[in-house]
């Protein structure tokens, strides 16, 4: 994330961990998710994301989370869908090292969305370190970078 560029054009790719974690938590993720709400950042999601979103957050781990918060999966998703800008991925042939075939919806997104960074905890991501030019980051990385307004 280039410190000189303006909030409004930073765009970033968040994992489906991290927004989970943001959403129904405090701490981190929270700052990341608080920051995308708020205008400070552009988290850019697609159709496949936000399906993935909605998918882990209706598992049966999370429901008394959610319900001491007074959310729904529904409700969040829609919330994060009005909130991150939506991109087209790109169709994106597996790099060498990726064990997950999943993330490349989180690779592709980034790739469309010509973002500066992607956030993950998922180490399998982090291991690439970066992907056609556009770093991994984890989320300390993402957050140190953050102006503060």
């Amino acid at each position: 994330l280039p410190r000189t560029r303006s909030t409004r054009t930073t765009p970033i790719v968040a994992d489906t961990n991290t927004l989970v974690s943001g959403f129904l938590w405090s701490g981190p993720s929270a700052q990341l998710v608080t920051a995308a709400m708020t205008g400070r950042v552009r988290l850019c999601s697609s159709t496949a994301l936000l399906l993935e979103l909605e998918e882990v957050l209706q598992r049966p781990k999370f429901a008394a989370r959610l319900l001491a918060r007074g959310e729904t999966p529904a409700g969040i998703v829609e919330r994060y869908r009005q909130a991150s800008i939506k991109i087209i991925p790109r169709e994106m042939i597996p790099p060498e090292g990726l064990r997950d075939v999943d993330d490349l919806h989180v690779l592709g997104c980034a790739v469309a969305a010509r973002a500066d960074a992607i956030v993950s905890g998922d180490k399998d991501l982090l291991m690439l370190r970066s992907f056609a030019n556009i770093p991994i980051l984890t989320l300390a990385e993402v957050l140190e970078r953050l102006p503060d307004k």
